[in-house]
């Protein structure tokens, strides 16, 4: 049936009640059968093989965080554990505490404060892997670049998605191949474009490790950049 005889046999259908309805299920027919095509053609798109590309994608900076001058807030929510730390880095030291217990970190050692003395102890940040600013930056560089929303202050929110593939080839060199839900980056600037905060929403990640059951949150926040004089010593 060529072109013409199909508008033909449409024009007449239109002029009977039957004929109307024969059209109005005909077309809500192939409405949804585009719909399910899209739905399955995009449910087939592997988010790990997208290539986020950081030179033209973003305008924000990393620079600030850097410079290893500041003062930090840490939210990590595991399932229904929450981890709150908070404190303050100048280059090579840091003075922190995690859910108020105290904490000291110089290059790589952490001390502890307890019963008024400063003792030798562990990383207290299991997830320290994701509040690192250098691989944080590996992982967008991974990601798929979402969406970009720009505020009439001069704030700007990046979102982006990573597979769990593409985090464990970064955190522990491994090529994996799972069907999974993607991951979420958030990136939030202030006004100069200097990233002041830093989401990842890792939940598939998180249990494909076993760290979790449902949910891994962590969420970084900066702010008083070049602010911090000195961190002294309380190691006598």
């Amino acid at each position: 049936m060529n072109l013409k005889k199909i508008i033909e046999t449409i024009k007449e259908l239109k002029k009977t009640a039957r004929g109307k309805a024969l059209l109005f299920f005909a077309g809500y027919l192939i409405f949804f059968i585009i719909i399910i095509i899209v739905f399955r053609v995009s449910k087939k798109m592997p988010i790990n093989n997208y290539s986020y590309d950081g030179g033209r994608k973003h305008n924000f900076s990393f620079s600030e965080i850097e410079n290893n001058n500041y003062k930090y807030n840490y939210k990590i929510v595991i399932d229904e554990n929450t981890y709150l730390l908070t404190g303050q880095r100048y280059e090579d030291t840091e003075m922190f505490t995690v859910n108020n217990k105290e904490f000291y970190k110089v290059n790589d050692n952490y001390f502890t404060l307890d019963n008024g003395l400063w003792i030798k102890s562990n990383n207290p940040n299991n997830f320290s892997y994701f509040t690192e600013i250098e691989n944080i930056q590996k992982l967008i560089e991974q990601a798929y670049y979402l969406s970009k929303t720009d505020y009439e202050s001069g704030k700007e929110v990046y979102n982006f998605l990573i597979s769990t593939n593409n985090i464990e080839k970064i955190y522990r060199n491994q090529n994996i191949d799972i069907a999974d839900e993607a991951g979420e980056i958030i990136i939030s600037t202030n006004e100069d474009l200097e990233v002041e905060e830093v989401k990842l929403k890792l939940n598939s990640f998180c249990k494909f490790e076993g760290s979790c059951k449902n949910n891994l949150e962590i969420t970084l926040s900066y702010d008083s950049f070049g602010d911090i004089l000195e961190i002294e010593s309380p190691i006598s």
